[in-house]
């Protein structure tokens, strides 16, 4: 549990440094004349509900890697070879955050065309990331690693599906921004919508990244040290 913890602290921290850095204790609504909230006064409101979202996605992912470090190494446990198609799949998701970064800029930037361009790249490469993750799958249970067949698979179905679930949900928020925002994309809300959808884009490739090392082997020297203090 001491990786949740850790993790959980780092969330904690950061949620905070973030909140005083936008100054987000603000109430712009107790203001003065400030009866009806503008799109640059709702942000801060909008910031602090993404930033308590991250932190309890965070913190599930955190106790599963948990179960997953406590786990590995048992008699029982297999570890099963990961997918070849990982590594494609980790580039994909890593061009998705990159063009919803370039979108959510150049929206700052006014440049419309292409913060719609990106928008759409960040869409259809994360759409291709989930695809290729279940052929990922249909690889592993091809091989012989099917969801029972072992404790091993089974975390590699559980970590990955996961993962594509909260980035399922992700494109659902992001459909909604590109139809809200169509021939809007410079506007305030749309501007802080497709910064939103980064963030939480940025988010979801760190714990991918996470990840992907764990089902890749490399975390060997985490695993005995998490088994070391137990």
């Amino acid at each position: 549990m001491i990786v949740a913890v850790l993790f959980i602290w780092l969330l904690a921290v950061g949620a905070a440094f973030y909140l005083v850095r936008h100054d987000l204790a603000q109430k712009p609504w107790l203001e003065p004349g400030g009866g009806t909230l503008t799109a640059d006064e709702r942000e801060p409101t909008s910031a602090t509900g993404l930033v308590m979202v991250l932190a309890v996605v965070g913190v599930v992912f955190a106790l599963v890697i948990s179960a997953f470090l406590m786990r590995a190494g048992d008699a029982d446990w297999v570890t099963p070879p990961a997918p070849p198609l990982l590594w494609f799949n980790t580039g994909l998701l890593i061009v998705s955050s990159l063009g919803l970064e370039g979108a959510a800029r150049a929206s700052a930037r006014r440049q419309a065309g292409r913060a719609e361009a990106l928008l759409l790249l960040g869409a259809v490469t994360a759409c291709a990331f989930i695809l290729a993750q279940i052929f990922a799958w249909r690889e592993m249970t091809a091989a012989g690693f099917g969801v029972g067949s072992n404790v091993g698979a089974a975390f590699f179905y559980l970590m990955t599906g996961l993962h594509g679930a909260h980035l399922l949900g992700g494109l659902v928020a992001l459909a909604i921004t590109l139809a809200q925002t169509r021939g809007d994309i410079l506007g305030q809300t749309a501007r802080t919508r497709v910064k939103f959808c980064a963030m939480y884009w940025h988010f979801l490739l760190l714990v991918w990244l996470f990840l992907f090392a764990l089902l890749q082997g490399w975390g060997g020297g985490l695993v005995a040290l998490c088994r070391g203090l137990i």
